[in-house]
């Protein structure tokens, strides 16, 4: 391979790595074809962060197998370069099949919808009661009325300090930041806590350790607890409840889930058969 040559894979090869890092901090949108001549409108439908990320991979990818192909070149090994070839056409494919189906990146267009709810100023006390106005609300693509949970925790516990925000504003952020596990289908990733809360101004703490949980949620103004509906049997599904400590009556109370007070969280978990995911604590 001539310098020349060496020179321009160089240019190709920094320029798609400077692309995906953009891309992988969810910036560089207008580098992505097809969704840069969209309208401002038709853009608005789709999680932007969640697409530049997913394409700036797809850039590394195509980075390292195009590498392949000069290596090949240089090295004399024919089936590096048909190697390299191969995979690149594949990823080309793939990723346009994989965009293009399943509404992978479409938002769910529900956010109106939501707004148009009425919601007061109470705790959503039961995600399960057919005149609760949460099992109107949508998200991602589930069916809200038995994955609901991961929302309703968050603004029972915004409620809990007197932060309420309209469900709709904490699902466009949960679905917008990648918050949701197969589309809301398992519900609400934990980890989109800390961001979440971060968002509206609060400093929040996790663990996913079944240790001094107690002390844990009593050093917050509110808590989220997530377990297993069976210790014995994950397929059972997991859900998330909005505890607070009640220092007048020494007992936590609970909201959205199958006891309103109870003494302690390990005995809560030990009674009710419940196996124990992560605490999180809000400041």
């Amino acid at each position: 391979m001539t310098a020349i040559g060496l020179i321009v894979i160089g240019v190709i090869v920094v320029s798609m790595i400077i692309m995906a890092v953009f891309l992988l901090n969810g910036k560089g949108a207008f580098l992505i074809a097809g969704y840069n001549t969209m309208s401002k409108t038709e853009r608005a439908k789709y999680n932007e962060k969640a697409l530049c990320r997913f394409t700036g991979w797809l850039l590394i990818a195509l980075t390292f197998c195009m590498l392949l192909i000069p290596a090949g070149i240089f090295l004399e090994i024919p089936w590096l370069i048909y190697c390299g070839t191969m995979l690149i056409l594949v990823l080309s494919i793939g990723a346009v099949i994989y965009s293009n189906t399943g509404n992978r990146f479409r938002l769910a267009e529900g956010d109106n919808h939501n707004l148009s709810l009425k919601f007061g100023s109470k705790h959503i006390t039961d995600q399960s009661d057919k005149d609760s106005v949460a099992r109107k609300a949508k998200m991602g693509f589930a069916n809200f009325s038995s994955n609901a949970c991961g929302w309703i925790a968050a603004y029972n516990a915004l409620i809990s300090i007197n932060e309420g925000k309209h469900p709709a504003n904490i699902i466009r952020y949960i679905e917008n930041n990648n918050g949701l596990i197969a589309d809301g289908n398992f519900g609400v990733n934990p980890a989109i806590y800390k961001d979440l809360f971060k968002y509206y101004g609060l400093k929040s703490s996790s663990t996913y350790t079944a240790t001094n949980l107690d002390k844990t949620a009593q050093a917050g103004r509110t808590a989220i607890l997530c377990y297993f509906n069976d210790a014995n049997d994950i397929t059972q599904g997991a859900h998330y409840i909005n505890i607070n400590w009640n220092s007048k009556t020494g007992q936590y109370d609970a909201y959205n889930g199958p006891k309103k007070t109870f003494d302690s969280i390990d005995d809560f978990l030990k009674d009710e058969k419940l196996g124990f995911i992560s605490l999180i604590t809000i400041y």
